[in-house]
């Protein structure tokens, strides 16, 4: 079992979890051969399809090599059929830990943290990756020296290569996973993270999730059956262009978003200093 204290193979040592996923646990880790300060995200060796879907996300991660997403260093499998990743060590917080509850932040303080969070995914649909899991708690702004931050896209253990098949099993977050992503039956596509990058801009400015529910499956049905024009968007406030830009980005049909990132980011680069 693996637990703090453990060497992974007598390189890394690891200390306190940091993070869980899944089955899988991250965990703060040493480099013994550097003293490196890294983050290993390591199963139990238990469930096989925890050790495939870590394997999957080494190998998204080793093709994408950006500021704004998080790093792979190296990955292994262990004799006990448990897998690791090693990543970039981080310090800092999640976009969900700062943004005030029911209030959200104005346009112009947001901006600087969504420009480089579209630089990243733009990064990723570069190299024909879709996230599909893009929310709060998978955008981590890392503080670095002097105090100056950094946004780094987490968690790709569910992205696709674009045009993949899905499985026929929902995948993604309620609120932020795109309405044809919830059916499951259609085939990996850039416009479902334009769907998220949407849903969190909402979120940033109002501090609130898109839709609401009790349970999962509510907020899930409702995405389906409620065209994001019924929602009560009134408390956007600060500008009607926002507005429309989070109702375009969050359509139904993906043939009504935007077509890519660069049209989303031209559309919210428009109007960055006219807002409050």
């Amino acid at each position: 079992m693996v637990k703090e204290g453990s060497r992974i193979g007598e390189i890394f040592q690891l200390g306190q979890p940091i993070g869980t996923g899944g089955s899988a646990v991250v965990y703060a880790a040493t480099d013994l051969r550097s003293g490196k300060q890294v983050a290993i995200k390591i199963d139990q060796g238990k469930d096989p399809s925890t050790r495939d879907r870590l394997r999957h996300e080494a190998f998204i991660l080793n093709q994408i090599r950006h500021q704004n997403v998080v790093a792979l260093i190296d990955w292994k499998d262990l004799p006990n059929q448990a897998v690791y990743l090693v990543m970039e060590r981080l310090e800092g917080c999640t976009i969900n830990q700062i943004i005030p509850q029911n209030i959200g932040l104005p346009f112009r303080s947001v901006w600087p943290i969504l420009q480089q969070i579209l630089d990243g995914i733009s990064a990723v649909h570069a190299k024909n990756i879709v996230h599909l899991d893009l929310k709060p708690s998978n955008i981590f702004l890392a503080v670095l020296e002097e105090h100056h931050t950094q946004v780094k896209i987490l968690d790709f253990s569910i992205a696709k290569m674009v045009g993949e098949k899905m499985d026929g099993h929902p995948v993604g977050t309620p609120g932020f996973v795109s309405p044809e992503h919830i059916l499951g039956n259609c085939a990996a596509d850039p416009r479902a993270d334009i769907y998220a990058l949407g849903a969190l801009l909402a979120f940033f400015l109002t501090g609130q999730r898109p839709y609401h529910g009790q349970k999962p499956e509510q907020i899930l049905a409702k995405q389906l059956a409620e065209a994001p024009e019924t929602l009560d968007v009134s408390y956007l406030g600060q500008s009607k262009d926002l507005q429309g830009i989070v109702l375009k980005a969050m359509h139904r049909d993906p043939e009504e978003r935007y077509k890519n990132v660069a049209a989303f980011k031209a559309a919210l680069n428009s109007i960055r200093w006219s807002s409050g």
